[in-house]
């Protein structure tokens, strides 16, 4: 009974050691800027500033969220966009998803509210590539609709959103949010969304950045520690009272 109350004890003030808290950056774009220009692969940055995050980021606690929306003869496919930390590096959330579908143009859904996750953690359930989101069992649209909801894997080619269709049959993910790992957070980060084909115009709503802080080692450490003290002061004071 004594060893069930200790290990009790200690696994509490661990589990507490190992809880975290999200911390969410939502950036809503002012109306005057959200044009995301049609037919124009210059595009369109924003800039969104992260502070406070008090430790390096992990892939397996970062999301990226993402809401477009597109009048109805935009088109999904059109899209490119990707995310620049504030070291400079980049990965790529949507490379022209669906090409070489439809002739090249890739997806026609248009707009999309959605989230991508590239770690592995099974809760966030983002197995599917959004490159082939359409390929997703539990994809619910069909083209022409208006909003791709859900949570994905970012596209990750790095190829140019001008390239013949067909090289988006093979190309490899090489520059997803791998590319952020261990980094400190903290800083400016860049969105560039461009919309690389005419016809149908679409806007970024908003976007956003969340961080759930990983517990250093110390932390455990810290919380066993102080599981043994509360578990010796409580031994002490049971040998008293008997």
């Amino acid at each position: 009974m004594k060893t069930v109350t200790k290990l009790v004890c200690i696994a509490g003030l661990v589990g507490l050691a190992a809880t975290a808290t999200a911390q969410v950056f939502t950036y809503a774009v002012d109306p005057d800027k959200q044009s995301i220009p049609d037919g124009d692969l210059n595009g369109s940055t924003f800039i969104g500033t992260v502070s406070g995050v008090t430790s390096a980021l992990s892939t397996n606690s970062f999301i990226v969220s993402l809401n477009i929306v597109g009048d109805p003869i935009a088109n999904n496919g059109d899209f490119y966009a990707f995310l620049r930390d504030p070291n400079g590096d980049i990965a790529y959330l949507l490379n022209r998803v669906g090409s070489p579908a439809n002739g090249g143009i890739g997806y026609a859904d248009n707009g999309m509210n959605v989230r991508f996750y590239d770690g592995s953690d099974e809760a966030n359930h983002a197995f599917t590539d959004v490159h082939w989101y359409q390929l997703d069992p539990v994809y619910g649209g069909v083209p022409g609709d208006n909003g791709l909801t859900g949570i994905f894997r970012p596209d990750g080619r790095s190829i140019d959103p001008l390239s013949n269709p067909g090289l988006f049959q093979t190309a490899a993910r090489d520059s997803t949010f791998s590319v952020f790992q261990g980094i400190n957070p903290n800083g400016d980060w860049g969105l560039f969304v461009a919309d690389v084909s005419s016809g149908g115009s679409a806007k970024l709503v908003s976007w956003g950045l969340e961080f759930t802080p990983i517990p250093e080692p110390q932390e455990y450490a810290m919380a066993i520690s102080a599981g043994l003290m509360a578990f010796a002061l409580y031994r002490r004071r049971i040998q008293k009272s008997a």
